[in-house]
């Protein structure tokens, strides 16, 4: 048995058989710091979301949206992000519409964001 193995089992049987749960070495660290960014907490949830919604059924929407939301990550403005939201929540074929100026975007807001996007270019 491998030796990360067998301290994993110790740790578990020894967990097993207190009374008092075992803390992690790292578990004071980790609550500190999520009491310390709580406030940022909603807004990072937000853009690990955005983050995984970027990976498309097209390459090269993936590669385009991915590739805009890590560079931009830091700059994004919460009415980009949620107009980033409502493009996400189109097909892709749609998406790429917009992208490629084939159709319209429906809003000031939208196009802003859209205009962004195209600017967009990957490093």
């Amino acid at each position: 048995m491998s030796e990360s193995r067998v301290r994993q089992t110790a740790f578990h049987a020894h967990a097993e058989a207190s009374s008092q749960p075992i803390a992690s070495p790292l578990e004071g660290s980790v609550r500190e710091s999520h009491a310390i960014d709580k406030l940022g907490s909603k807004h990072n949830a937000q853009l690990d979301r955005l983050t995984w919604r970027c990976r498309r059924g097209l390459l090269e929407l993936d590669l385009w949206l991915g590739g805009f939301l890590a560079a931009s990550r830091a700059t994004l403005q919460p009415d980009e992000m949620a107009a980033f939201e409502r493009l996400l929540a189109m097909s892709d074929m749609h998406i790429l519409d917009l992208l490629q100026n084939a159709r319209p975007a429906d809003n000031a807001t939208m196009r802003a964001f859209v205009a962004r996007l195209q600017n967009y270019l990957a490093p």
